[in-house]
């Protein structure tokens, strides 16, 4: 679409502590930023709505601009031949809440360190690490219970939203990942029996926690049969196909399937955020991916963002004609001074503080 055709457009970013609003419009041809505001994020009470901070910060735009952009308290559009108004608003956001993850694989080095880099594709909390090779940790006789009755125990105690499930090199073990999908099917049977969850059909699979198998194709059969009836289960290809070599694309935007459908629909306020949007709402996470991508191809240079924010953090390096390679942290400003500055050190945050700072009590 051309900049003319695209016309005003009104960008939201809702965050976590604040909400971030900018105008872009086409200006002698190209598409330009006229302003930009922020305000509180509005996600929890009273307000308890995400859209009431984006009204909020347009209000300030239209404010300053001389623009109309609200009318009878909402967007107004399209844009009219005025310049009031808009004809598109896009928006992401960082603040629905992270993806509880459970990861399943075999070797702790190999296939579970893979899950872990594919998981980093979305917001995600790892509850849970469950790897065969933890087994041959165990000293002799150091519990009185078996490695697999402590799997369980641990596995029924935690409420993941998903398990990704990794291990074996293409070709190889079929044998361990089926005592691995036995574990998962065993809790996420009893977890389902023990649940007072009514016998339709539909309702019971949204309650069940789907599982993500990412490992060796020839043990795919064997994982589906112990899943089956027990455990919603998607196939992506094998996160660690060989020990030189990880593919991570399948399984990252399965997580983005799944974050989108079990946690970003969850942000206070999205159904009517929705309605004003001419896109789906995204995560910034995957904006500012995209974002990288395009600046390495229009520049055709290696380029690094990091985005820094209250509750996560994300960086980005995309080379031209790659996909962007993503590292992503809970260590964000919120958990600066609990995480941060007991390793760095309170005499180093002053530097970067606009406010004085000194040690706590």
């Amino acid at each position: 679409m051309s900049s003319e055709h695209l016309g005003a457009v009104l960008i939201a970013e809702v965050g976590s502590v604040i909400t971030r609003v900018a105008l872009a419009d086409v200006v002698d041809g190209e598409t330009r930023l006229i302003f930009q505001a922020e305000t509180a994020s509005t996600i929890e009470p009273p307000q308890s709505n995400a859209t009431i901070g984006i009204l909020q910060a347009t209000a300030h735009i239209a404010e300053m601009t001389g623009r109309q952009l609200l009318n009878n308290g909402t967007l107004l559009m399209p844009q009219n031949s005025e310049r009031d108004g808009i004809n598109q608003m896009v928006a992401s956001t960082s603040a629905a809440g992270h993806l509880a993850l459970v990861i399943a694989a075999i070797a702790s080095d190999v296939s579970a360190q893979s899950a872990i880099h594919a998981s980093h594709a979305v917001y995600t909390t790892i509850l849970q690490v469950v790897t065969l090779d933890d087994a041959m940790l165990d000293p002799t006789g150091s519990s009185t219970t078996s490695w697999v009755e402590r799997q369980v125990r641990t596995l029924l105690n935690r409420s993941p939203d998903a398990v990704l499930m990794a291990g074996g090199l293409e070709g190889g073990t079929v044998d361990a990942l089926r005592r691995l999908a036995d574990i998962i099917a065993f809790t996420a049977f009893h977890t389902e029996s023990q649940s007072r969850i009514k016998s339709d059909t539909h309702q019971r699979e949204q309650r069940m926690c789907p599982v993500i198998f990412a490992g060796n194709s020839s043990a795919r059969s064997s994982v589906l049969q112990a899943f089956e009836g027990r455990v919603k289960t998607m196939v992506v290809d094998n996160v660690r196909p060989s020990l030189a070599q990880e593919n991570l694309d399948q399984a990252r935007r399965e997580l983005n399937t799944l974050y989108n459908r079990q946690v970003l629909t969850n942000l206070p306020g999205m159904e009517p955020l929705a309605q004003l949007c001419n896109k789906h709402v995204t995560t910034v996470c995957q904006s500012v991916g995209v974002m990288t991508r395009f600046l390495a191809e229009r520049y055709q240079r290696q380029v690094l963002t990091v985005d820094v924010g209250s509750t996560s953090s994300s960086a980005f390096l995309a080379r031209p004609g790659s996909t962007p390679r993503l590292s992503w942290g809970s260590m964000a400003l919120a958990m600066v001074s609990r995480r941060c500055s007991p390793k760095v050190g309170w005499q180093a945050l002053p530097a970067g503080c606009p406010f004085p700072c000194r040690p706590p009590i």
